[in-house]
């Protein structure tokens, strides 16, 4: 395992405007699925900070010319301005020493007052299992919640 860099897991979006909540679903997912361990800091909405060099691992949906529900990973330069817009505009607050890496799913829908498109929802485990590894890269093991399986 390489040596543990401080981690900081947020989901963005908007969860009443169908797809834009992917992040918050992940996050709900992550939570009751995965044991998350010390050294790590899990979290959806804003307000928010992280002092501090680490790593941002950012969960949304990204927009894209893929099909609705493809994987998308973005990391450094290309990362820091889609985020860094997103935590303007929330007021969220970074340590510009840390690396940012935004992970999502490509949305169907953004309207408002629907769920999760059948695309999105399809995606969504496979979606967390990549945040468990991101994670592991980074030296944090989450485990499994006891009849998970995963």
């Amino acid at each position: 395992m390489s040596e543990r860099i401080p981690l900081v897991v947020v989901g963005l979006g908007t969860p009443a405007h169908g797809d834009a909540g992917l992040g918050a679903a992940a996050i709900d997912l992550l939570r009751r699925t995965y044991t998350i361990p010390a050294g790590v800091r899990v979290g959806d909405g804003f307000p928010w900070a992280c002092e501090g060099p680490g790593v941002g691992l950012f969960i949304d949906a990204i927009e894209s010319d893929a099909p609705a529900g493809a994987f998308i990973r973005l990391h450094g330069e290309e990362a820091t301005p889609v985020v860094l817009r997103r935590l303007t505009a929330t007021h969220g607050r970074w340590d510009p020493q840390s690396q940012l890496i935004l992970l999502g799913l490509v949305p169907h829908t953004t309207t408002p007052g629907t769920g999760l498109s059948r695309a999105v929802e399809a995606g969504l485990a496979g979606l967390v299992r990549r945040m468990v590894l991101e994670a592991r890269h980074l030296g944090h093991e989450l485990r499994p919640k006891a009849g998970e399986g995963r």
